[in-house]
């Protein structure tokens, strides 16, 4: 199995120094209540932990400095479970919708490093085992894949303005039609978040460092949950072998090359979806499939069609 790297083992210097973290959504961020109710949290409930791991990013202080240059996004397979997520959630009743944190293929995802179009300077890489470096050129050809405390749900907002809001001299060279996908169905479903959300009382616990340990989420981490019939991402893109290797540096010794990225690798990828975060039993009805859900108090919901990327 490859090794992920980790998201602070990526510099523009030789140098490697202690990491800093960048926070994903900060409170002043209009997408908040969204997030909170696609991914299946209460209303403000995000919002009064802002401050856990899965919404800190661990980055070199040199790749800080230029948050504009860079970002960290899932590998396909890993967007198209984000999407179907969203999708459910967002189509669900209320107490019956998915928390996020509850998702275990989530919790291996995999992402490639995307530097902005203009970025030429060199770029290295620090073997998370052996500490060695390995120097990587424009227009890196060799760059690993990488892992990240931070949680995939919420590394996706960090990416959005990134590809939108870029400019043509900055434009990032690999395009991310999926990402886009993700966020443009996040903006339809904004207006039709029901009204009644966030007029339920829920406890306070601006402490927390995680969210896998809110009451939200136990009832589904607990279940016995049923093995899914593995899939394949529908928008994958081909991608072409790299033949290039990196190049070493001016260091007693340098890494082996390290594996490809690649859109379509993912380190969990035949293991894990998002339905099994939930007791499901499926009907398949010519080629549509209806997912019958079970709620928290073990009520059935009402069968509803999920909207699949075309």
């Amino acid at each position: 199995m490859a090794t992920l790297y980790r998201s602070y083992d990526i510099s523009t210097h030789p140098s490697f120094e202690d990491p800093v973290k960048i926070e994903l959504l900060s409170s002043s961020s209009p997408r908040i209540r969204t997030f909170e109710y696609g991914a299946g949290l209460r209303c403000g409930e995000f919002n009064e932990r802002l401050n856990c791991k899965e919404n800190i990013l661990k980055v070199q202080p040199r790749v800080a400095r230029t948050p504009v240059r860079f970002a960290f996004v899932p590998v396909d397979s890993v967007l198209q479970e984000i999407f179907d997520l969203f999708e459910n959630n967002f189509q669900s009743l209320e107490n019956a919708r998915i928390p996020f944190v509850s998702v275990k293929s989530f919790k291996k995802a995999a992402y490639t490093f995307e530097p902005a179009g203009n970025c030429i300077d060199p770029l290295f890489t620090r073997h998370p085992v052996t500490g060695l470096v390995t120097k990587h050129d424009y227009p890196y050809p060799r760059l690993p894949l990488f892992t990240m405390t931070a949680h995939c749900c919420l590394a996706i907002f960090r990416a959005f303005p990134f590809y939108a809001y870029c400019t043509d001299l900055g434009r990032p060279r690999t395009p991310q039609s999926l990402l886009l996908h993700v966020r443009s169905s996040l903006n339809n479903w904004t207006q039709t978040i029901p009204k009644s959300f966030g007029q339920a009382a829920h406890a306070s616990s601006s402490d927390a460092t995680s969210l896998v340990n809110h009451p939200l989420a136990s009832s589904y981490l607990d279940c016995e949950l049923p093995k899914p019939t593995s899939r394949v991402a529908r928008r994958v893109r081909k991608v072409r072998k790299n033949a290039g290797v990196p190049m070493d540096v001016d260091m007693p010794a340098t890494s082996k090359p390290a594996p490809t990225a690649s859109r379509t690798s993912s380190s969990d990828s035949k293991q894990g979806y998002w339905r099994e975060a939930l007791k499901s039993r499926q009907v398949v009805t010519g080629s549509t499939r209806v997912t019958r859900s079970m709620t928290r108090d073990g009520a059935k919901t009402v069968p509803r069609k999920r909207a699949r990327i075309q």
